[in-house]
């Protein structure tokens, strides 16, 4: 069974990774833009399986971070639901 979040916490949720996330790392700082940062992120992602994908993809072009993330998003998007490998990330709808 799966629980959802109070409406009031889904709207923070929701303004921070849009007014904060968004803006202050991925465009602002551009964290993933050099290897070395995103290197760092991908030793941190726990499905080996998805890390050396992202490794493969990120390895061959030079996106922008929020690309970068965007690209994560759709690895773990791309996992079933039931599969114990998904982690869970909050992704407004």
């Amino acid at each position: 069974m799966t629980k959802s979040l109070h409406p009031s916490l889904k709207n923070s949720l929701i303004a921070l990774g849009e007014r904060y996330f968004a803006g202050l790392i991925l465009e602002d700082q551009d964290c993933f833009a050099v290897e070395q940062g995103w290197t760092t992120f991908l030793e941190l992602v726990p499905d080996k399986e998805v890390a050396e994908n992202l490794r493969k993809q990120w390895s061959s072009k030079a996106p922008d971070s929020a690309s970068k993330w965007e690209d994560f998003k759709f690895q773990i998007e791309s996992i079933p639901k039931e599969d114990s490998r998904r982690v869970r990330l909050f992704i407004p709808q």
